[in-house]
């Protein structure tokens, strides 16, 4: 009996060593095997169940090769940041750099003046088109393959407008580089939101909206340059077509920043290569994504049927765009208003014209230029502060209202500014230099517009936002592509005196909606079936 039980005891023990040593064995090998969630679908002919992976950026697998980019270090954020400024800036920059040679080209094409305007004309209207489509191709293959598509098409058809040898091909090569190659301009915002959090995300849409509205008012420069120092010594050489070689040089230096230094940051395309990974390199494992993949034409639809809903019902999308269109218009105006104001003395009325020559009324526009850079200052500093304690003292309540106060003041910054420029354009008795600083106010009220309309844009729609700004680039882009068609003859007709008198009487009627939204704003988001409640 002892003996038996001796051998009984032994035999337990060894169970229990041969059990310990095949736990002892399981869990070295789960330490070199990321944790994979258990699950209950049993494989083909047997009863074993079969693990699976929701994958994620937590799931332990590959963490060094897929992070999540609202982690990254916030130098990598800059870094990409400025690419995608730097990417806009050029493409909003050579819209108006083109109308400073136009009547070179116009003079080689035998054409008329207005003819000669409209590859600016077509190349500004279809941004708003572009987004319908880029959108959701940067939703479903990423960011960062269609930025790099979409900038080299953007040289390529820029190459076909520097070799144009007729209107209507300068035409045709200029409204597709804009349809197609604009992309930084449909979803570059969207950087900042996937690639950083809290006060970061607005500090980054204040880079990008610099680089966006800064280069309208840095083309008259490279325009003007080219038209002064380069037509003219060349004119045989049609050395207006220079702005389009300028255009290609920095069209490939973006192609090449975006190739080699900014990061992908959509989250879905980014969680999809590593579940294709995954499968690959763990091909036991069942890997299933915690969402459905996005479908081009099922977005396509989406954004395109949810703007033009928009466009029609929503009095905030509506009044938001009159609102951008005006301050943009403006500066588009501007294009035509600054040759009468600063150009050839008495050319059109008396008393006007500083003698300017083309290199030098680009010069004039760094007044605006300068006046956008101080506004996105601001917008980066103190208000973002007291944006800040706004948001504190009601508890981390986030109203779109709250974007109101910075839009009332610069709505009248915006008046000030215009009346101030209007009415100090004699050139017999005053100095060109006090126009120009009133030039620099009304470029800060333009950046300060433009970051109250896109932030109360997010705040007001959450996630339908991006249709929302798909509905507001369609009018913006459509109305002010044509300005310059008609705002020549409007300065010539009225004199640069009354020409901006109207347009500061337009903005002082603007000064109601940022009022309008600050009293009445919660109640007329209470009307939408899209807009955020509450």
């Amino acid at each position: 009996m002892e003996r038996m039980s001796d051998a009984k005891n032994s035999i337990e023990m060894n169970g229990t060593t041969r059990a310990q040593s095949l736990e002892d064995e399981e869990q070295q090998q789960q330490q070199h095997e990321p944790i994979a969630k258990p699950g209950t679908e049993p494989e083909s002919g047997g009863v074993q169940e079969k693990k699976y992976v929701e994958v994620s950026f937590d799931d332990g697998y590959f963490p060094d090769q897929f992070k999540d980019p609202q982690k990254m270090p916030p130098a990598r954020f800059y870094l990409g940041m400025a690419v995608i400024a730097y990417n806009a800036f050029i493409l909003s920059l050579y819209a108006s750099a083109y109308l400073y040679v136009a009547p070179y080209a116009q003079e080689e094409f035998h054409t008329g003046e207005q003819v000669s305007r409209l590859p600016f004309v077509f190349y500004v209207m279809v941004w708003g088109v572009g987004t319908l489509f880029l959108v959701p191709l940067a939703d479903l293959y990423g960011r960062k393959p269609i930025f790099i598509t979409s900038c080299a098409l953007w040289v390529i058809w820029h190459i076909g407008a520097a070799r144009a040898n007729n209107m209507a091909t300068l035409t045709v090569t200029r409204a597709f580089a804009g349809l197609v190659g604009t992309a930084t301009l449909a979803v570059g915002g969207s950087y900042a939101v996937e690639a950083a959090q809290g006060l970061v995300v607005a500090k980054g849409i204040v880079i990008y909206s610099c680089g966006v509205f800064l280069g309208p008012a840095i083309g008259p420069l490279i325009g003007g340059a080219v038209a002064n120092y380069v037509t003219n010594d060349n004119q045989e050489k049609a050395g207006w077509r220079w702005v389009f070689y300028s255009a290609i040089i920095a069209g490939v230096i973006s192609v090449v920043l975006f190739i080699f230094v900014y990061p992908e940051t959509n989250r879905s395309v980014l969680l999809q290569r590593k579940a294709r990974l995954i499968r690959k390199q763990y091909p036991h494992l069942d890997v299933r994504l915690g969402f459905e993949p996005p479908k081009f034409g099922e977005k396509v639809v989406y954004i395109a049927t949810t703007a033009g809903k928009m466009i029609i019902t929503e009095p905030i999308v509506i009044f938001i765009s009159l609102w951008q269109t005006t301050v943009l218009g403006v500066l588009y105006l501007f294009f035509e208003a600054f040759p009468i104001v600063y150009g050839p003395k008495d050319l059109y009325y008396a008393n006007s014209g500083y003698n300017f020559n083309a290199f030098q009324i680009g010069l004039a526009f760094l007044g605006i230029g300068l006046g956008i850079t101080l506004g996105g200052v601001y917008g980066f500093t103190l208000d973002l502060k007291f944006y800040v304690k706004m948001v504190m003292a009601r508890r981390g309540a986030r109203p779109p209202e709250l974007r109101a106060y910075l839009g009332i003041g610069s709505s009248v910054l915006a008046t000030v500014s215009l009346f101030w420029f209007g009415f100090t354009t004699y050139s017999d008795s005053v100095h060109w230099i006090v126009s120009i600083i009133a030039s620099v106010f009304y470029g800060m009220s333009v950046m300060g517009v433009l970051l109250v309309t896109i932030g109360y844009t997010v705040d007001a729609y959450g996630p339908k936002s991006g249709a929302a700004f798909a509905a507001e680039a369609l009018i913006r882009s459509c109305i002010t592509a044509i300005l310059p068609l008609f705002g020549d003859k409007m300065f010539q007709n009225l004199g640069p005196r009354y020409a901006v008198l109207i347009l500061a009487l337009i903005s002082l009627a603007e000064i109601a909606i940022p009022v309008v939204a600050l009293l009445y704003g919660k109640t007329i988001r209470g009307w939408s079936n899209l807009a955020v409640k509450g």
